[in-house]
């Protein structure tokens, strides 16, 4: 009878549990891996679900703008620009039945603390103006908007910008318009 040395057992089970561990090593680092690049997926997603948000906000923009602009209503102002503001324009389209579109350009960046207010003046002797927002200006100076006219608005005679203090504007100004304008069909 022939006897097998008692050390190949052994050294065969060790063999098997390093290859064992090897292989439970090289799992771990393929799941890690794994980890990683859905990591990098969901990141993506979530940009991919920000910029669909983004570009529905400017979809939906887009439709308020030529709803208002197609409405029969439709009053046009053009604002100019005055005191530190002359070089600034804009242009405000409103329907009583549709909302408004305002846009603006070459407006001076304000000092932190400070925004501009949009307010419409309606007809009438003595009518108090009305707030329509409050805005900051991009770098370049430009801002654009969609909305609806504030309650109680149904018609226009001026529309107008102030610097107000921020962050939430003024119920009434008393600060020079820097841009204005006068309603027209």
């Amino acid at each position: 009878m022939s006897r097998r040395p008692g050390w190949l057992p052994l050294a065969a089970s060790l063999a098997v549990a390093a290859w064992l561990g090897i292989y439970a090593a090289s799992l771990r680092s393929q799941l890690g891996e794994a980890n990683r690049t859905l990591g990098q997926y969901a990141n993506r997603v979530d940009g991919l679900r920000d910029q669909l948000a983004s570009e529905r906000l400017s979809a939906a923009r887009l439709v308020n703008t030529v709803n208002v602009l197609r409405a029969p209503d439709i009053i046009k102002v053009t604002l100019s620009g005055r005191g530190a503001a002359t070089a600034a324009t804009g242009r405000v389209y409103i329907s009583a039945t549709r909302g408004m579109v305002f846009e603006a350009e070459q407006m001076p960046v304000l000092p932190a603390g400070k925004v501009y207010q949009l307010w419409i003046i309606p007809p009438g002797q003595g009518t108090l103006p009305v707030s329509a927002g409050i805005f900051s200006v991009a770098a370049n100076g430009t801002f654009s908007m969609t909305g609806q006219l504030p309650a109680g608005v149904a018609s226009t005679k001026v529309v107008a910008v102030t610097v107000e203090d921020g962050p939430n504007g003024v119920v009434q100004s008393k600060n020079a318009a820097v841009l204005v304008g006068e309603a027209s069909r």
